[in-house]
């Protein structure tokens, strides 16, 4: 998924091409998921449910990735659907990353990046990861 991600394919063609490297059970409910027409993470929560086992977390950090406008709506969201936000955002925040970067309207939040005591070492990390081949 990263890797295609990283090939610029979008975040649902990525999804797609790499649904059939899942477990048959998670396959169907990430298929089911990403199939409703959600009006947000949130609503998607309520349903998905909210625990960090793998057959949940998935599909709802996926569903709202896809929902995000931007970094900051994404973390956000998934802040409040509650239950395990804290694995999800591992998952959010990494492909949240790869798809809107840093600064500007949609990326990661300077302040945020700033408030990191290692953040040079985040951006060098940041740009090897974007610039592999």
């Amino acid at each position: 998924l990263i890797r295609d991600l990283l090939s610029e394919v979008g975040l649902k063609s990525a999804i797609e091409a790499q649904m059939h490297r899942l477990p048959g059970k998670l396959s169907e409910i990430l298929s089911a998921a990403l199939s409703r027409p959600w009006n947000s993470g949130v609503e998607a929560a309520g349903e998905l449910g909210m625990s960090c086992a793998l057959a949940e977390g998935l599909p709802l950090s996926l569903v709202i990735l896809l929902k995000a406008e931007n970094f900051t709506d994404a973390v956000r969201t998934n802040i409040l659907c509650g239950g395990d936000s804290c694995g999800r955002g591992i998952l959010v925040g990494a492909l949240g990353g790869l798809l809107w970067g840093s600064g500007g309207s949609e990326g990661i939040p300077e302040e945020w990046i700033n408030r990191v005591l290692t953040r040079d070492e985040v951006r060098r990390a940041a740009h090897v990861i974007a610039t592999a081949t």
